[in-house]
């Protein structure tokens, strides 16, 4: 069986660009102990998505996320997934066709959405804002909140502290030494105080479980 190299690289988008897809789901599994699928069910619970609603996954890596959604929103939602990285979405498409859902999946930079303003009633991010430096973030936060609609749902889970040593050992694969340090705890600080920023309203950073996990949650006024 031939692998997908392991192998990060910066990536025009600014950010790191992951184009190992397929032993990226690999390690997924054995850094959640066989749980991701659990743990994806708890993040469409927390999102609070319900049928008929509009759901982007942001950085929707091998569309995992994105196609549990699909099933919770049914025939009269809609869900799309970006991620910047080919064989990302390549795997996407992939699962998503296995899977029956019909999710929409594009190449694309989170520092410019395709998408127009208020597409969308909920955002969904996963393990993809720690890889994001300060500029980027602040950007990626303003596009998403340009493309909900008012009364919008953000919804990000990502990597808390330091977390397990399989966590330590899917930083070292995911990161160069100098971008490691993204997962300190100050990342919800910043990431609060930059949402905030961006008029996002009713921030929240609260653990998740496993426990190297936190939700931070935020929404859009009803007005703006």
């Amino acid at each position: 069986m031939t692998q997908d190299p392991i192998e990060t690289t910066q990536s025009n988008h600014k950010g790191q660009l992951i184009r190992w897809a397929a032993n990226y789901d690999r390690l997924l599994s054995v850094i959640t102990l066989g749980t991701e699928g659990r743990i994806r069910r708890r993040i469409i619970e927390a999102a609070g998505l319900s049928a008929g609603e509009r759901v982007l996954d942001v950085g929707c890596g091998t569309g995992t996320l994105a196609i549990e959604a699909a099933r919770r929103v049914g025939p009269s939602g809609r869900v799309n997934g970006i991620d910047p990285s080919p064989e990302m979405i390549a795997r996407a498409r992939s699962k998503a066709h296995s899977s029956g859902q019909p999710v929409e999946f594009q190449e694309a930079g989170i520092q410019s959405l395709p998408f127009p303003d208020h597409s969308f009633d909920s955002v969904l991010s996963s393990l993809m804002f720690h890889h994001l430096d300060g500029p980027l973030q602040k950007a990626g936060l303003s596009e998403i909140h340009r493309v909900l609609s008012p009364g919008g749902r953000l919804t990000i889970i990502d990597f808390t502290g330091h977390g397990p040593l399989l966590h330590r050992v899917a930083s070292h694969f995911s990161h160069d030494t100098e971008d490691r340090h993204a997962h300190s705890g100050s990342h919800f600080d910043e990431l609060a105080l930059e949402a905030g920023r961006v008029g996002f309203h009713n921030l929240q950073a609260a653990p998740f479980k496993p426990r190297f996990l936190t939700i931070f949650t935020a929404d859009v006024g009803p007005h703006d």
